[in-house]
């Protein structure tokens, strides 16, 4: 898919409100402070933010600036997928990851202020600074006492932790504007990341085979015939809108999906999973998928 993110907001890519929600949620387990800059450096989702960044280092001009050299640093040459870690000249820890969509960049998600205990800092002398600074010193004491101490153990885990997260932003990106430009166009978008059908299984009827190979095209029917693209509620505030958002994305996936009980029950497949079974909807919902061979075909073996 041909992407140019230069003309869109990062709200126009990622759903903003549920990625803010996400994130709170995320802080209330890890106690990890989060925030998310887009490519002009604006904040657009921020967790957690710690009292001795907020209220002292950005707040004053010259602690501001090393703040500021610090995003710049941490922005800048790193690699998909991977952290960049840097010690500001206000002597606490940062790292950050790069938030792409496929070869273009999205912004970047941040974590920290952190200390680091196999790097103990000198509390004095970060004291003495703050008094130059003409910080109040047992407020500022407080707040320096408040940011978490980590092991390179624990940054290790929180780094893993957050890859995936980051990873999933930039799924939601790529998927969200897919899905906006099939609803614009009528016309389904190929997937470049991901065509491979021969590793899912079929059913053979009347010598040919549905599914192997072939991935549904959203706004056509099976004879490739065009019918109207599906109209897409934009209100996700509306409970009701959210959920027929969900069975409009459940549908018109080209991937075959199926939701099912603890025991194997399908409770609700998609149309994706119906074209590659062969079977309606109605033959799969309330079987259980232990009834379907798992290589060759789909066929009942029981």
């Amino acid at each position: 898919m041909d992407l140019d993110l230069t003309a869109l907001s990062f709200d126009e890519v990622v759903e903003v409100t549920s990625l803010q929600s996400l994130m709170d949620d995320f802080y209330v387990l890890t106690r990890v402070g989060t925030t998310i800059r887009d490519n002009r450096g604006e904040v657009v989702v921020s967790t957690g933010y710690q009292e001795i960044c907020k209220r002292f280092h950005r707040d004053f001009s010259p602690s501001a600036e090393h703040c500021l050299e610090s995003d710049r640093v941490l922005s800048h040459g790193v690699q998909p997928g991977s952290f960049k870690e840097y010690r500001c000249k206000n002597n606490l820890y940062g790292m950050a990851t790069p938030l792409y969509i496929e070869d273009q960049k999205l912004g970047a998600l941040f974590l920290g202020p952190f200390l680091l205990k196999e790097d103990p800092v000198d509390r004095n002398q970060i004291l003495l600074e703050a008094k130059q600074y003409g910080f109040d010193a047992i407020a500022y004491s407080k707040a320096l006492d408040n940011v978490p101490c980590w092991s390179r153990k624990k940054v290790a885990a929180v780094k893993g932790v957050y890859t995936k997260l980051a990873e999933m932003v930039s799924q939601q990106g790529y998927d969200r504007i897919r899905f906006n430009r099939i609803n614009t166009d009528g016309q389904a978008v190929p997937d470049s990341r991901d065509s491979d059908m021969d590793r899912l299984p079929c059913r053979v009827t009347d010598g040919n085979t549905k599914g192997a190979g072939q991935r549904a095209e959203l706004g056509s029917d099976t004879d490739n015939q065009q019918v109207p693209a599906p109209v897409v509620p934009t209100d996700l505030s509306n409970p009701e809108h959210g959920r027929n958002l969900f069975e409009i994305a459940f549908d018109a996936s080209p991937d075959a999906i199926n939701i099912n009980r603890w025991d194997g029950t399908y409770i609700y497949v998609n149309k994706g999973m119906v074209e590659l079974s062969g079977y309606e909807k109605d033959e799969l919902i309330g079987n259980k998928s232990t009834l379907y061979s798992h290589r060759c075909t789909f066929r009942p073996t029981g």
